[in-house]
């Protein structure tokens, strides 16, 4: 996978600083992931733990598992999932999740392209991807032991049954802004997928009004196509093995993967329930 520099990076890069303070200007250009106060600070702030003079931020990447809707729907509840990983740690984690892409292709033949969209990839198909079930759930289980291993990591979930809540989208990301909150005192970046974003903003505005802790969120969430997105592929098979635990189909019934749920596990608690 190349990753194409900015323009301003590669300009960066080819200056020659002549003075202490060009030094400096052209360690901020390429030190990207540091995010440094102003002179004011950031209300409600404070300085991350070990972070020494820097600042540190936390990307959180977020999906759900399940439909919003209430009429002709196959799933009575909804469920969405935060993946929390600090920006001092994002380009190692990076690269981790390519090497396991990479070794993927490599042993089994699944393409770096190839979504790992958790609903499909352990559903009921023979074969999906050009693999059978039991090699799909082997690819879910070394891909929480990979996450594992990133430094900092850590997941929470939220769920609501949707019969009791006429907004399950907002509910749930009121709810995990508030846990993920509850659990950082850096300040928060949220990505998540393609769509409902008028319903998001609409949560994150809300939680803004009235939570304490509302300035660890930066700028309302940003949405990519998880096509592009390994880091979202993985928070969508969470937010899936969440659902699982409770409701599992019929790869889950027969195979009844207890290796993968004690390495969910270790990452990730089972859901919080909002109005169970």
């Amino acid at each position: 996978i190349v990753i194409r520099a900015s323009v301003r990076e590669r300009t960066a890069r080819r200056a020659v600083p002549t003075t202490r303070q060009a030094q400096h200007e052209v360690r901020h250009v390429m030190r990207h992931d540091e995010v440094r106060p102003h002179a004011g600070g950031f209300p409600g702030l404070r300085r991350a733990r070990g972070a020494g003079d820097r600042w540190g931020m936390e990307l959180i990447y977020i999906d759900e598992s399940g439909d919003p809707g209430a009429i002709n729907s196959p799933t009575a509840s909804y469920i969405l999932s935060g993946l929390k990983i600090p920006s001092e740690h994002w380009h190692e984690a990076q690269a981790r999740l390519v090497s396991f892409r990479q070794r993927l292709r490599d042993q089994l033949g699944l393409k770096l392209s190839a979504e790992i969209h958790a609903a499909e990839f352990l559903g009921g198909a023979k074969r999906f991807l050009g693999l059978e079930p039991r090699q799909r759930l082997r690819v879910a289980l070394w891909l929480l032991r990979e996450l594992r291993q990133i430094e900092g990591l850590s997941s929470c979930s939220v769920a609501c049954l949707k019969h009791n809540e006429p907004e399950p989208i907002q509910a749930c990301w009121r709810h995990l802004a508030a846990d993920l909150s509850a659990t950082s005192d850096r300040p928060m970046l949220l990505i998540a997928d393609v769509g409902e974003a008028a319903a998001i903003k609409q949560a994150i505005m809300e939680f803004r009004s009235s939570h304490p802790q509302q300035a660890l969120i930066i700028e309302d969430p940003f949405h990519r196509d998880s096509r592009h997105s390994y880091f979202l592929q993985a928070v969508d098979l969470i937010a899936y093995l969440q659902r699982q635990r409770l409701h599992p189909n019929a790869l889950f019934r027969d195979k009844r993967p207890e290796e993968v749920f004690a390495a969910l596990d270790k990452i990730s608690p089972p859901a919080r329930w909002l109005n169970k």
